[in-house]
């Protein structure tokens, strides 16, 4: 079974940083985007149980409930969810893997230029002994600097060039704020 989630209004969501009224400024409190699984999985299965007749405040125990969505963090039952996948035009994108680096000249969008390898040479680093650093690609006095891919994301068929050891295409790759955009919101009480 596929689901998709669409919101109505802005998502919000975080991580257990405390947040109350007398503590640090409220907006400092960034959004996570997309959310974890953990949290997915665990609106999935509150929506299920809420569905199959759960109050919302007690713990489900034993039954047909326990067995399909578990009893606990722990105990998913036979509930098995995977993703969240983020939809660009219902078409799944991921994450630009780091070992894929690019860049620009100000003028034009980043463009995948490199992959990044473990090195030739052993270096001692704080990591210990025998640690092999990437090579970085030395382009041409004319080409723009590398930089990584931060912000960027990749569609499935550009996924499996680099999974190849191939560079995505430039159609293929899309820039965080083109798939969403953050909205600053202080507060956390719902309006009536």
């Amino acid at each position: 079974m596929r689901l998709e989630l669409a919101a109505i209004d802005t998502w919000f969501f975080r991580d257990s940083t405390p947040f109350h009224m007398d503590g640090s400024p409220q907006t400092g409190v960034a959004s996570i985007f997309p959310p974890y699984p953990s949290t997915v999985a665990g609106a999935v299965r509150a929506a299920l149980a809420r569905r199959a007749g759960w109050d919302g405040h007690t713990r489900w125990r034993g039954g047909d409930l326990a067995t399909i969505l578990g009893d606990g963090p722990v105990d998913h039952g036979r509930l098995r969810i995977a993703g969240p996948f983020l939809l660009c035009n219902g078409t799944p994108v991921f994450p630009m893997p780091r070992h894929v680096v690019g860049g620009g000249d100000g003028a034009t969008a980043w463009v995948a230029s490199a992959l990044l390898q473990p090195g030739q040479r052993e270096v001692v680093s704080d990591l210990g002994a025998g640690v092999r650093l990437p090579d970085v690609p030395r382009p041409d006095a004319s080409a723009p600097a590398l930089q990584p891919s931060t912000g960027r994301w990749v569609t499935l068929a550009g996924l499996q060039r680099i999974l190849r050891g191939e560079l995505p295409h430039h159609d293929e790759i899309r820039c965080e704020h083109d798939l969403w955009a953050t909205e600053p919101r202080v507060g956390i009480r719902r309006s009536a």
